[in-house]
Parts: C-alpha cells; structure tokens; sequence
C-alpha cells in the first residue's frame, strides 16, 4: 500500500513538473510559440531545398544558397479560430546585422491558412525573427519575436 501511495506521489511530482517545463517553454527565447495581444502565434523554419511546388508565388522570395522558408500560423488566443484576414512581414536577422524583411504570403498547408516566404539564413544563427501582423480594425500591428538557431 505505501509502495502504491508513493508511485501515485512520484508519478503525481512527474507531470506537474512536466506541465511546469511546458509552461516555461512557451515562454522561453527560443519557443516556437507566442501569445501576445489577443493573437497566439507560431512558426517553423525548414531549408529551402525541402520546400517544392511553391517558390514562385512568393513575391521577393526565391530559393538560393542559404535560403529557408520561414512559415507562420495565427490564431485568435481566445477562441482558437485561425486568423485568415491579416497581413504579415517579418523581419529576419542575425545580431549586429541588418535585418531581411519581406511580406509574408498566405498560404494554405494541409488545407489550414498560414503566411510564409523564404529568407537568406546561411550561418548557424542564432536569427532574431520579428514577426508583424496587421488585421483589419485593429488600431497598431501585433509584432512578436523569436530567437532561432539551426539545428
């Protein structure tokens, strides 16, 4: 019985802990993940070479030596409805360089809305990416910043 009591604590201690990283991770410089002013905000970095079918429709944003496609999902933090009416850019730099920035393009991925374009990132990062979106009737854009570092 105290063997069965202790396991329940142990495992108890576990996910709480769990749960803390969890939280603590959304938060942290490098989480792929924001909340800021009502919207929750997400974003993923893949090499350029893997993305296939759509280079050209981004408007700046062509594939070349170093480049990645940065990608960018927007929800309403309330509801969790997908934001599909917003204009985005982000900008894209390493510290103490000059920032790339570009528009970045709706797009659908498995059938939901999300933004993206290809930026030059050919160092090992770390990359500061600032992401600014604007929606009808709000009265300023939203900006939110990540850090990110090739794996």
């Amino acid at each position: 019985m105290f063997g069965s009591l202790l396991r329940t604590c142990a495992m108890l201690i576990a996910w709480i802990a769990l749960a803390a990283m969890a939280a603590h991770a959304a938060d942290a410089p490098n989480a792929q993940y924001r909340r800021a002013d009502g919207l929750s905000v997400y974003y993923g970095v893949v090499p350029g070479e893997m993305i296939v079918g759509h280079e050209r429709d981004h408007a700046g944003g062509k594939k070349e030596k170093g480049a990645h496609h940065v990608l960018v999902a927007i929800f309403d933090a309330r509801t969790g409805a997908r934001v599909t009416d917003a204009v985005v850019s982000a900008s894209v730099a390493e510290p103490g360089l000059n920032a790339e920035i570009r528009r970045l393009d709706p797009m659908p991925v498995a059938g939901a809305m999300s933004y993206g374009n290809f930026f030059r990132m050919p160092g090992k990062g770390p990359y500061r990416i600032t992401v600014k979106i604007s929606r009808p009737g709000a009265a300023q854009p939203v900006d939110v910043s990540f850090e990110y570092r090739h794996p």
